[in-house]
């Protein structure tokens, strides 16, 4: 299975400006793990933890499925609370330097789209948090990556 995801990747933002957007080996570990389950397993998500670096994002980790969270062949909703605990755990332990990015989940489909939900929930993260933000849509084959800059 080939990789969707490379250590370094272009960003072209709606103003036409470029930016970097780095991944860990952790990060893309994990995201290579859910895509070889997209087709055949719940959706799955979590959060994405970096850093913000000028015009760049450095995704350092992702965080996965956790027993309380909502997962369904075509839904995923991030309710359970250790996904705060991991964020605050890594922004203590790098005091403040690790914070969160945005968030991402799968979806049963070789060539992911956002649904009108996922857009929806987007925009409400943008409007509560601001920018910079990354959301990413793991699929079988690909990923749909929009960023907020």
């Amino acid at each position: 299975m080939q990789s969707i995801l490379s250590p370094q990747l272009q960003y072209l933002d709606e103003r036409g400006n470029t930016h970097q957007i780095f991944f860990s080996k952790k990060a893309i570990d994990e995201f290579e793990s859910i895509q070889k389950n997209a087709m055949t397993s719940d959706e799955n998500g979590g959060i994405i933890l970096g850093i913000i670096g000028g015009e760049s994002l450095y995704v350092e980790s992702v965080t996965s499925a956790c027993v309380k969270d909502e997962r369904t062949r075509y839904a995923f909703l991030r309710q359970d609370e250790k996904h705060l605990d991991v964020w605050n755990s890594i922004n203590k332990n790098t005091k403040g330097r690790i914070g969160y990015l945005g968030e991402w989940h799968s979806h049963p489909e070789k060539n992911p789209t956002p649904s009108k939900i996922d857009q929806e929930e987007w925009k409400k993260i943008k409007n509560e948090l601001g920018e910079p933000l990354l959301f990413i849509i793991i699929g079988a084959e690909t990923m749909y990556l929009e960023g907020y800059f």
